[in-house]
């Protein structure tokens, strides 16, 4: 399972959010901005060429998008069913075959007429799957099944010092 939280092209929200995060990434310019050492810039803090370089500046303010990750399946090299977006902040992915909801993707519902009998050992093992939690702007991930989970998370590895291919087991329970 392949989870992408900046996949913009399938979430028209974080479109929306990708182009109100360069407005700020503007306004963080225009914070550190040599032209004052204030340190909230207003209108009467620069000179007059500087106030009008930014008379289009605005402020953005940050809304959370309504989809915060988008779910891919693969086997092997190839793309099983669509896209899943999250947008409850709860996700549960298992391998039953209850029809998905925004809460829950059922990968048991997915077929392929190239799966061969070691995928199909494979996905037995899914069960339960895991939980993600979106809380605050991180993920959480809860193994739920009776068998350990593997994740490699490059922003993860990154906020921990560790190697960007570093891969965490995550036991049952």
């Amino acid at each position: 399972v392949s989870i992408a939280t900046d996949d913009r092209s399938a979430c028209p929200q974080l479109q929306q959010a990708s182009k109100q995060a360069s407005k700020q990434a503007r306004m963080s310019t225009i914070v550190s901005s040599p032209f004052s050492s204030a340190s909230v810039l207003s209108p009467t803090s620069l000179s007059p060429q500087a106030a009008d370089a930014y008379a289009d500046a605005q402020l953005v303010t940050y809304c959370e998008p309504a989809c915060w990750c988008s779910v891919s399946y693969y086997e092997m090299k190839n793309r099983v069913g669509e896209v899943f977006n999250a947008s409850k902040p709860t996700l549960t992915i298992d391998g039953y075959t209850d029809p998905s909801s925004a809460e829950r993707f059922c990968l048991g519902l997915l077929s392929n007429i190239h799966r061969d009998p070691v995928i199909e050992q494979t996905r037995r093992h899914i069960g339960k799957g895991v939980k993600l939690t979106y809380v605050g702007g991180e993920v959480f991930a809860e193994c739920t099944c009776d068998k350990s989970i593997f994740v490699q998370s490059q922003n993860g590895n990154m906020r921990n010092g560790w190697h960007p291919t570093t891969v965490c087991k995550i036991p049952p329970g």
